[in-house]
């Protein structure tokens, strides 16, 4: 099994709606990200992929810059290993 495909989405609050609690405010510079690592692997019909997601909160715009460190640096290395061996992705 080889990873095909590193797929990130930025998840944030819609630009007119500001959210405020006691404390925090969450605007539209402020959200998540989701990572989907696609493979090649079958699985009754049907290729598998994993899913992971981080929520910053209250850091200005650090979701657009995860997603611009996942999809320019973490991903080119990715592509093409295997999904199992993550020590050795890491290196």
């Amino acid at each position: 099994m080889k990873i095909t495909r590193v797929e990130t989405i930025v998840l944030q609050f819609p630009a007119e709606r500001t959210i405020k609690d006691a404390i925090h405010t969450f605007g539209a510079d402020r959200g998540g990200l989701v990572v989907k690592v696609h493979t090649d692997g079958d699985y009754a019909g049907a290729a598998l992929a994993g899913w992971g997601y981080i929520f910053f909160g209250m850091v200005r715009n650090a979701a657009a810059t995860l997603k611009a460190i996942v999809d320019n640096l973490l991903a080119p290395v990715m592509v093409g290993e295997d999904p199992h061996a993550i020590k050795l992705i890491r290196r």
